[in-house]
């Protein structure tokens, strides 16, 4: 009949399995921590090219402005606002799966750690049961070979 794993080596798979788990989820959270800086990034130019629209005069150079184009000027700011909350929108999504790998990491990270140590226990344990059996054996021996017959 095989014998049954050490508790040690049993947990030792637990802590593997896990470490694999980690090593995905920051793979993931790499992944969207370029998504966030690329969608902020995004944001940021939108913003930049909107405030330089507002300040901009409309018909800039010209003498005289038309009411079209206040009126085209106008409709475009207000698509370029929509657009700017729209990736807000965006990096707010971006951050929110960010943050959910991250905490996922985080956990699994915390859960390594400490099978980590407590496979470290369990060896240290199962060490010492070793060796005091192997002395309990070796105390046993020498009675027997001490002994008058």
């Amino acid at each position: 009949m095989a014998r049954a794993k050490s508790r040690s080596a049993r947990m030792q798979m637990l802590e593997s399995l896990t470490d694999n788990e980690v090593k995905i989820l920051a793979t993931q959270m790499g992944h969207h921590a370029a998504q966030l800086r690329d969608s902020e990034a995004q944001l940021s130019d939108l913003e930049t090219y909107l405030d330089g629209c507002e300040i901009a005069p409309v018909g800039q150079g010209q003498a005289r402005v038309s009411a079209l184009q206040l009126v085209e000027k106008h409709a475009f700011l207000q698509r370029l606002r929509q657009a700017v909350a729209a990736q807000q929108t965006v990096v707010l999504d971006a951050r929110t799966r960010y943050e959910a790998v991250r905490a996922q990491w985080l956990a699994k990270h915390l859960r390594g750690t400490a099978l980590g140590k407590a496979v470290q226990r369990f060896q240290k344990e199962e060490t010492q049961e070793l060796e005091r059996r192997e002395q309990r054996l070796q105390d046993e021996t020498a009675s027997h070979i001490l002994q008058p017959r």
